[in-house]
């Protein structure tokens, strides 16, 4: 877990009208050793566009101080642990199996199991307009694919859908096998903690970790 004062998680816009790429926003950046450094991140696009250039989830680029020209360091997701921008919080997570990457993932809810969000841009993003009566973020539903992710210190993130697809209950019991109780009920398929109950099991794996916090 992450020592971070004030995190407030919610629900982050990339509405144009509210984040501008290229404005710098006041945010903070954790690097390695563990320091957390105050001062401005860049807005940059929430994902590269068909693979090329930088993002949000590739790169942060920090200024110490909303005038300066240059950054302090622009820094990839190997070079720091995690860092803010506006509302935002991004953490740099491992995805290990046959590709090894190192990405920055968006923190949509935290808990020992925190639940994050990659993007990535649709087939035929750039010849995309926005409809008259379309909504920015109906508009970005279309260009956009988001991905929705899992994750805790020690593990690969995984998505819903890999463990929907055969082993449930051998890949969720591994990924919670820190809380032995409730790894062996999902290992047992005991009645409530099925793949439909997904989202009931994780809810009852942070709140267990949340009451040892406290």
């Amino acid at each position: 877990m992450f020592a971070i004062a004030s995190l407030q998680v919610q629900a982050q816009s990339f509405d144009p009208a509210i984040y501008k790429v290229g404005t710098k926003y006041p945010g903070y950046i954790i690097r390695l050793n563990g320091d957390t450094s105050y001062g401005f991140v860049e807005a940059d696009y929430r994902c590269s566009y068909s693979g090329l250039g930088s993002s949000n989830q590739s790169q942060c680029k920090f200024f110490l101080n909303e005038s300066d020209r240059k950054p302090e360091g622009k820094y990839g997701p190997k070079e720091i642990k995690a860092y803010q921008i506006a509302d935002m919080h991004y953490r740099s997570i491992e995805k290990t199996g046959m590709i090894k990457s190192t990405d920055f993932y968006l923190l949509v809810e935290d808990g020992h199991l925190s639940h994050y969000q990659s993007y990535m841009t649709n087939e035929g993003f750039s010849t995309m307009s926005k409809g008259s009566n379309e909504t920015q973020e109906e508009f970005d539903k279309r260009r956009f694919k988001t991905l929705d992710y899992y994750h805790r210190p020690g593990i690969s993130p995984f998505q819903y859908s890999e463990l929907a697809v055969g082993g449930f209950a051998k890949k969720l019991s591994a990924a919670l096998s820190d809380y032995p109780e409730l790894s062996n009920k999902i290992k047992e398929k005991e009645e409530g903690y099925r793949l439909l109950q997904f989202y009931d099991i994780i809810k009852e794996y942070n709140t267990y970790f949340k009451t040892k916090e406290d």
